[in-house]
């Protein structure tokens, strides 16, 4: 069990990247959208790494992608992304 926030954070983006990697992506979005819940309580792009913030970001917005979710969320998302990481943001078009 990881005792810090950060740790925390960490494993749950793993475990949502492991659940879309095996193609269970309607039990990742659940876990992502915890995410971005503990994102905006927290205020972590205040001060978490930019690109820690965006990589849960872009897989949430992979995730509302696959699962044809609401496109007014999935462009917020990416809103989001495109001022944390631009690289980011570019992988999650292509």
């Amino acid at each position: 069990m990881q005792v810090c926030g950060r740790g925390r954070f960490q494993r749950k983006v793993q475990l949502a990247q492991l659940c879309m990697a095996t193609g269970h992506d309607a039990l990742a979005h659940p876990i992502l959208e915890d995410l971005l819940d503990e994102i905006e309580r927290h205020q972590l792009e205040t001060w978490e790494s930019a690109d820690m913030v965006a990589h849960a970001l872009s897989l949430l917005y992979r995730s509302i992608e696959k699962l044809n979710g609401d496109p007014a969320a999935k462009q917020k998302i990416y809103a989001r992304i495109c001022r944390l990481d631009p690289i980011q943001a570019l992988a999650c078009t292509s």
